[in-house]
């Protein structure tokens, strides 16, 4: 873009996601040099519109907070995430507008900021970047340590409390051995003696539940070998480690016909227990009783020949 003469600008725009306990120099050189330029200042902060997470745990009031703390005349605003580097462009140009419509404006962002992604219409410029300071940095040093004090525990507390529910995808599977008739079934000890799905969380990394189901088999049955895997139903999971929460568990149930093998536990089973399928329900934990429901009212539309799922 060409050169704008500052003097007949009055709006400078600093944009940034300040996930940081307390701003640091490169903030501050940031901020305070756009405040020597100009009589308005509106800093953008980059929200992500999802749930909290290690990038970003902090929520758009308590960033808001940080920067009004140390410079209550600036004009904060949030700037979301989007899609494209371009829509995100576009948006900013909007918020711009909304804030100071019709006045000249400068964004201002150091070497690797939003500017170097940056497509809009507005004017904006570098400012040297304070070497060896990172937000991603500062907030790895925190995450190691679990701080004795008053404020850290309320912290700790807010940032629970104030976060969406959350419904925590798991993946279930009825291994069956169907020429038998029995159902393989998992123990664990606290579980004062009854039986389990084999199952567990669905990792971020998992492509698909399919994927997920295959890999907490072989983690939680690894001796053994299963033809076909097939989506049964999914259903919410009374789950005591969250009862009187907000949160929960949804687990989605998937059915294996055995082939062959020898079931020894792995992963956080301590036993795995072949029973007969007419024994399931006296012998399942309550929680995955519901599970139980979905497979005896599917059963009957299995035709197995040779072991395997049709």
């Amino acid at each position: 873009m060409d050169a704008l003469n500052l003097s007949d600008s009055d709006v400078g725009v600093v944009v940034g996601r300040f996930q940081v306990d307390e701003l640091h120099f490169g903030h501050r050189f940031l901020i305070e040099s756009v405040l020597a330029k100009h009589r308005d200042v509106l800093v953008a902060i980059g929200v992500s519109g999802g749930l909290p997470s290690k990038r970003d745990p902090l929520d758009y009031e308590t960033r808001r907070r940080i920067i009004l703390g140390s410079y209550p005349k600036v004009n904060v605003r949030p700037i979301y995430d989007c899609p494209s580097d371009e829509e995100w462009s576009r948006s900013l140009d909007c918020l711009v507008k909304k804030v100071f419509s019709g006045r000249k404006t400068v964004c201002y962002g150091s070497r690797g900021s939003f500017l170097e992604v940056y497509s809009g219409s507005l004017h904006h410029e570098f400012i040297e970047e304070v070497a060896g300071l990172s937000g991603t940095a500062a907030r790895g040093k925190i995450s190691l340590t679990a701080v004795d004090s008053k404020d850290f525990r309320a912290g700790a507390i807010y940032a629970a409390s104030s976060r969406f529910p959350v419904s925590y995808q798991a993946v279930d599977i009825a291994v069956v051995s169907f020429d038998r008739g029995e159902i393989l079934l998992g123990r664990k000890n606290r579980d004062g003696g009854k039986l389990r799905f084999i199952g567990g969380f669905v990792d971020p990394s998992d492509e698909s539940l399919e994927r997920a189901a295959r890999r907490e088999l072989f983690e939680e049955a690894p001796n053994i070998e299963i033809s076909g895997l097939r989506y049964l139903g999914s259903r919410r999971i009374d789950d005591f480690r969250y009862r009187g929460s907000d949160d929960g568990i949804m687990s989605a149930l998937f059915i294996s016909a055995f082939v062959f093998g020898s079931a020894r536990a792995g992963d956080d089973l301590d036993a795995l227990v072949w029973i007969p399928l007419r024994d399931a329900r006296q012998s399942l934990t309550a929680e995955h009783l519901t599970l139980l429901d979905i497979i005896e009212n599917n059963l009957n539309q299995f035709v197995i020949k040779k072991g395997e799922l049709p």
